[in-house]
């Protein structure tokens, strides 16, 4: 048992100081610390980022900055947070081990499965968390510059965080792992996951809140992030100041001056520290059954294959680059540019489709059955619920539109000049126009050419959005994440934030909104992909290994 603990604390210490010494750490904490300022105005402020109370006779109504009610507000917005991003800040934590084999070493070595994942599942938990305590800290500096109330309850920071955060991150640290031992949760497939629960559990904490008391066991242990208990003690807190009906919430936006105050206390139910108690044991044997499912060699191989995969990729890749040498120097340049210009665009295209076509055979088999059921079904009643699908479906590929870090040996070549990146969005338009086709013939025939532009400018739209996205960060999660948001808001939920994708509306201006983001996306993602192809080294001044070689050849008789 010594042996052990001390295996599992080496695991942790490793992770912890691994996520600590990442370059994003500090900016992820200002964020946060930047977060909490936000969160909590002054009196007299109009910006309300805050939550607030309305009802008929009362105009706004907060609690006064006490302990009790910047702990409250900390655990909700942190909550939400967590839920959204929580597992994203602490993502691939097992990439290192699988790249390097870690199986092997493990099989030889005194520390064992359940000590190894163990250790990452307390790195893990301690990392977030420590987040989340300098947060409650300067909860305290916060309600000291409000000027409220200057007596500082450490409990009432402390209890909350103990009871209500320590629990989320605790999952949040198990399902992490649990995403990188299941291959199927890795990628897109797995952030859809993360934020369709995540929605879901804070819109169900939104509902029906005066009927809390009657919530059972199940509803409060879905409640993770403690939404819906707090909310519904601040509703009591209303009540007992003010009497009359329940009233109802504002959270963002701008609002006047809130001009009424109540004392909010907090209260701890045994019931609900009991539903806190029985998700620690859940997730504390969640992660042992899923370990004991999963072979160890499956665990460790997924990522060598990659590796494997990465390794031959490369010598492909150097390969290609030597031959693009050899053709410079045997031909004319002339030639070369008319190739290009003429032949590359559309062969460097079909490369890259092939390879999303092989990376995710079963994304792109369900848009070509999404692609035909829009013209099979053009005339039915479930064109709304074809188009949610339509419009989820492909993020995977799309989320792969545009240059990847890993790419950018193609813009030292000479199949790559600088032109060629505004061919290849070209492109990328006409494929995703042709795949909307069947809605947008279906405008047509209802005769709403406002419809037709929404569906086309729309599809246009999120292609320049990925393009200039992956082009900025080299990753697709930005796309993925914001994509989503959108996705949930404005098509999902039919709130119509944006319009996106609406061959229903006759807005003129939700037309012209598009176009705009439409024109301003393509242009940021063409300025920034000329950026990063004219910051790489050129072609000929690389050194290359065979490049002596060459001229060697060339001048020998």
């Amino acid at each position: 048992m010594k042996n052990w603990l001390f295996n599992v604390w080496n695991v942790a210490k490793i992770e912890l100081l691994q996520k600590i010494r990442q370059k994003n750490t500090l900016a992820i904490l200002v964020f946060l610390m930047l977060f909490t300022f936000f969160c909590f105005p002054d009196r007299n402020s109009t910006l309300n980022f805050s939550i607030s109370l309305r009802r008929e006779d009362i105009l706004s109504a907060r609690g006064f900055y006490n302990s009790d009610w910047i702990g409250m507000l900390i655990i909700i917005y942190f909550s939400t947070v967590l839920l959204f991003i929580g597992i994203f800040l602490i993502r691939k934590t097992m990439r290192r081990e699988q790249l390097d084999g870690y199986g092997m070493l493990m099989a030889s070595s005194n520390v064992n499965k359940s000590a190894f994942f163990e250790g990452k599942r307390l790195g893990n938990f301690l990392y977030l968390a420590g987040l989340m305590l300098i947060i409650e800290f300067f909860g305290m500096i916060i309600q000291l510059l409000r000027n409220e109330s200057s007596m500082i309850t450490i409990s009432s920071y402390l209890i909350p965080y103990l009871i209500i955060i320590l629990p989320l991150v605790y999952l949040l640290s198990t399902l992490a792992i649990i995403f990188e031992v299941m291959p199927l949760l890795k990628g897109t497939l797995g952030n859809f996951f993360i934020f369709m629960v995540a929605m879901i559990l804070v819109s169900s904490s939104l509902i029906n809140l005066e009927y809390s008391k009657n919530s059972n066991i199940l509803v409060e242990i879905f409640d993770i992030g403690g939404f819906k208990y707090c909310l519904k003690l601040v509703l009591e807190s209303f009540v007992a100041t003010y009497g009359g009906s329940i009233p109802g919430f504002n959270i963002f936006g701008i609002s006047p001056p809130t001009n009424t105050f109540f004392t909010f206390h907090f209260k701890w139910e045994p019931a609900f520290i009991a539903t806190r108690v029985i998700l620690i044991l859940f997730t504390f044997s969640l992660l042992y059954f899923v370990q004991w499912v999963t072979p160890l060699v499956s665990i460790f191989s997924i990522k060598n294959k990659h590796k494997l995969k990465k390794k031959t990729a490369s010598t492909i890749e150097t390969t290609n680059l030597q031959t693009a040498y050899q053709t410079c120097s045997l031909q004319p340049k002339k030639k070369i540019e008319i190739s290009v210009k003429y032949v590359s665009s559309l062969r460097l295209f079909y490369y890259q489709a092939l390879l999303v076509i092989r990376e995710r055979p079963i994304a792109i088999f369900m848009v070509a059955l999404i692609f035909i059921a829009q013209w099979v079904l053009i005339r039915t009643k479930f064109n709304e619920q074809l188009l949610i699908l339509a419009t989820i479906i492909p993020i995977s590929i799309w989320a792969q539109i545009g240059f990847k870090k890993a790419e950018d040996y193609l813009k030292t070549t000479l199949a790559y000049p600088k032109y060629f990146s505004w061919r290849l969005l070209l492109i990328e338009w006409l494929v995703w126009l042709l795949y909307f086709s069947g809605t947008i013939v279906k405008s047509l025939m209802l005769h709403n050419l406002t419809g037709v532009g929404i569906v086309s400018i729309s599809s246009l739209l999120v292609v320049s959005f990925a393009y200039a996205s992956n082009s900025i960060f080299h990753n697709e999660l930005p796309f993925e994440i914001l994509f989503l948001f959108v996705w949930y808001i404005d098509i999902f939920q039919k709130a119509k934030f944006i319009n996106l994708f609406n061959p229903y509306t006759q807005s003129m201006r939700a037309l012209i909104f598009l176009l705009i983001g439409w024109i301003g996306f393509t242009i940021l993602g063409i300025i920034s992909n000329y950026l990063v192809i004219s910051s790489t080294k050129n072609f000929r001044s690389i050194q290359l290994p065979w490049k002596n070689k060459l001229k060697k050849k060339k001048l020998s008789p």
